[in-house]
């Protein structure tokens, strides 16, 4: 199965805008107006909001090691409940940050589980090639 990976700018250049938009979001008054209904999904909102910004800082592959990511991303979920404690519209809760460490954490856990896999596959399908006689 041969597979096109995605351009690493590309997944870079996703990130940052998710990181843009998420930002807003997060400062913004009521952004579940512009988002989802009111559902049981709210209560979930940030978990959903950070497994997503760190499944896509683990694709987009930085040049820092995974667990400066993980610290980095930690330190942004932080300083964005900080900041929403700061504008008068909306109020810092540890609950939601508790939903944004546990969202990195499940994502970072389901990279690795990816990544594994994926080796895994590549490493079978290689196995299964008959070897290349030479010219």
């Amino acid at each position: 199965m041969n597979r096109k990976p995605i351009p690493g700018v590309l997944l870079k250049t996703a990130f940052v805008g998710y990181l843009i938009v998420l930002t807003v979001l997060l400062l913004m008054d009521e952004p579940k107006r512009l988002v989802i209904p009111p559902t049981f999904l709210e209560q979930f909102a940030h978990f959903i909001s950070f497994f997503l910004l760190a499944w896509l800082a683990m694709a987009a592959r930085w040049p820092v090691p995974n667990w400066g990511v993980f610290v980095l991303l930690i330190l942004y979920a932080m300083a964005t409940e900080l900041l929403q404690g700061l504008v008068g519209w909306r109020s810092c809760e540890w609950r939601d940050w508790v939903q944004d460490v546990l969202g990195i954490g499940a994502a970072f856990g389901g990279w690795w589980l990816f990544v594994m896999i994926n080796s895994v596959a590549e490493a079978s399908a290689t196995a299964d090639k008959p070897p290349q006689q030479g010219n």
